[in-house]
This record gives structure tokens, sequence and C-alpha cells, in this order.
């Protein structure tokens, strides 16, 4: 990650910006400002815009809130070279999962095959995938 480069969706407290080295320029996104640098927008928003190219692209609990993942993804493939995701993929328990889901604001429902397909045509390969709690964690790359 030295000199390079990192977009974060969903930045919230800038967490992440902790972890990078200082040579790495870090790129808060999120609804709300986050202080100077924010690219505020809604991932559901009709136009999305413009991104700068960074090498990576986070989105860290964040894609469950979106109602058209392979749009947003269409849109984000040309500006980087890595996606990092974390995602709650329902459980196999379908009909509570899905309840339980909704109620905490999560609009959409993909399994992780179906992530790493939406990448996949995208032009991103899956090269690392872990769990992490609930959360499955990628990365894809080109």
């Amino acid at each position: 990650m030295l000199d390079s480069s990192v977009l974060e969706f969903g930045a919230g407290a800038l967490a992440l910006r902790n972890y990078l080295p200082q040579s790495c320029r870090y790129t808060p996104s999120d609804l709300v400002d986050r202080g100077v640098g924010t690219i505020v927008c809604d991932l559901n928003a009709d136009e999305l815009p413009v991104f700068p190219e960074h090498d990576t692209v986070v989105f860290s609990g964040v894609l469950e809130y979106v109602n058209d993942v392979p749009r947003l993804i269409k849109h984000i493939a040309p500006i980087c070279r890595s996606i990092v995701v974390s995602y709650i993929t329902p459980s196999a328990k379908r009909t509570k999962s899905l309840v339980r889901r909704r109620a905490h604001g999560l609009v959409n429902d993909y399994s992780d095959r179906n992530l790493r397909d939406i990448l996949l045509r995208n032009g991103f390969d899956c090269v690392r995938e872990s769990m992490w709690e609930n959360h499955n964690l990628f990365l894809f790359s080109r």
C-alpha cells in the first residue's frame, strides 16, 4: 500500500485511515460529510458521481444497503485495480434471516457466489476470501 491510494465507501469514523501507511492517499466517502476530502454521495442515487481513480476501493458493510449492486460495481470498475468487500451473506435459515436483514435495513441478499459473479463480470478475480464473525471478506483484483 506504499504510495498507493484507497477510496473507502461508508467511511464512518475513518478508522481505516489509521491502518494505512502515511504515504497512502486515503479518500473517504459517505452519505454525510466526514471532513476534508470526503466524497459525499448516496450509492442508491439515480446518478452516481464520477469518482477519481484509486488503486483500491473498499466496501466494508456497505453493499448490503445498495439497491443495485451490479450497477454500482460496473460504475466503480473502471477507476480501480482492486476491490475489498466485507459483506454479510444471508444464513441458511433463509426466511428468518431475510426478516432480520430487512429489520436491520439491509436491502439485498447476495450469496458469496453471487458477489463473486458480479465482480467477475466486471473484470475482477476473487484472489482471497475469508470469514470474520458473520462477514464474508473478499479481495478482488484485476
